[in-house]
């Protein structure tokens, strides 16, 4: 029965086996009938990028249809015997006995079947992910795929001003060496911070943890300023702590954006009914929260 299938491979089956427009079984069938009436090169439509609502909803249904139909099943099996016997004796035909004793019997089987199947459809997230992606656009996008894309977006937003950050570190600290060249354990601790910052590819474990680390060598390169007068009277140097600084507060409001985005998705899965499917799939409370580190919180700030 397909509703004993896992959901992502339920959509997976569809996508490739069934709606793949080079070898599904839909456009198999096309191709065979086309060459039964002749035609060499019938159709072959990609059914997902041409209808992804459809093959959205036409996999959920081939997948739950037979579990609903088992609530039905259980509750045409609980209807008393001696009642539909009555009823033939009375001479009720079978219109009316379905319209009459077995439909309002079977009422609360239905509602409970559309109830269930509700909730899921509402909360269905592994079909639009593995089949769609939520387009074209946002044409599939529901509301647990919404909340999953707005967090990988929000993180993408930090991702760039990190790298726009670690950008104009190089400069920086080339500027800062030629008048303390002596500091090489600081200059060595942001190279190794900023390349992991650099192989994180997108991780946000990882981009977290590195770029806590590259706030601390930053924070200790910057408190170097100090010792050195003229460095800070240094016309490229005030540029770039300029650029610097305007980058580390646009930082500081992608990460709220992001923390709020993570608490948004964290909520909606905790929340019942939603707990429910999203502990059947596989969804966890995300705790990547990306916090300022100690360091990033008390960067001295260099006046001029």
């Amino acid at each position: 029965m397909p509703s004993v299938l896992l959901m992502i491979a339920a959509a997976l089956i569809w996508k490739h086996a069934l709606l793949n427009p080079n070898y599904g079984l839909f456009n198999g069938i096309l191709t065979w009938i086309g060459k039964l009436f002749g035609d060499s090169t019938p159709a072959q439509p990609d059914w997902i990028s041409q209808m992804p609502k459809t093959a959205v909803i036409a996999s959920l249904v081939w997948q739950w249809t037979p579990f609903m139909m088992l609530i039905v099943l259980a509750g045409l099996q609980s209807q008393p015997s001696d009642t539909l016997e009555a009823a033939k004796v009375d001479g009720a035909g079978a219109f009316a006995t379905f319209r009459e004793l077995t439909f309002p019997h079977l009422r609360p089987y239905i509602e409970l079947g559309v109830l269930l199947g509700s909730i899921y459809l509402v909360n269905t997230f592994d079909a639009v992910k593995a089949m769609t992606q939520g387009g074209p656009g946002t044409s599939t996008t529901n509301l647990p795929y919404y909340l999953y894309q707005q967090v990988n977006n929000a993180f993408a937003g930090i991702d760039v001003q990190l790298k726009l950050r670690s950008e104009l570190i190089p400069n920086l600290v080339e500027t800062v060496k030629g008048y303390a060249k002596q500091e090489t354990t600081v200059f060595g601790d942001i190279a190794n911070a900023r390349a992991g910052l650099l192989n994180a590819h997108g991780d946000p474990k990882a981009t977290i943890q590195a770029n806590g680390a590259l706030d601390g060598a930053l924070g200790r390169l910057l408190a170097l300023t100090e010792n050195y007068p003229d460095l800070k009277s240094n016309a490229n140097f005030q540029r770039l702590s300029d650029e610097l600084a305007g980058t580390e507060n646009r930082i500081s409001v992608a990460r709220m954006r992001y923390n709020q985005n993570i608490q948004d998705y964290n909520t909606f899965i905790q929340q019942f009914p939603n707990s429910i499917w999203a502990g059947m799939g596989g969804f966890q409370v995300n705790n990547d929260y990306f916090k300022a580190s100690p360091g990033a919180q008390n960067v001295p700030k260099v006046s001029f």
